[in-house]
């Protein structure tokens, strides 16, 4: 796989955010990616969720972390807005 750095995307606004390589996989993590984009609650690419990665016994890694796919724009999911009901999937369970 590609170290490139991954291109993520809100709106009309692109970051490129480099990959961090454990020996196994490329990764990002979630810390990162909210320095950049702070509402963001998940991520897709043409539409189709993106999961947060687990360790070997299935637990989240904390700080959760995405897969790098260096070949596709990432787009960002933001969280909703102040005073909507909408429950925003995501990592909240893990993050708060």
């Amino acid at each position: 796989m590609d170290r490139s750095p991954q291109k993520f995307r809100m709106g009309a606004q692109t970051l490129s955010i480099k990959a961090e390589y454990d020996g196994d996989k490329y990764f990002h993590r979630m810390n990162e990616i909210l320095s950049a984009f702070p509402s963001a609650i998940g991520f897709e690419i043409n539409g189709d969720a993106i999961d947060f990665l687990t360790k070997d016994n299935g637990d989240l890694h904390i700080p959760p972390i995405i897969g790098h796919y260096p070949d596709s724009i990432i787009d960002v999911v933001p969280g909703a807005e102040e005073g909507s009901s909408h429950r925003p999937r995501g990592p909240q369970a893990v993050m708060s």
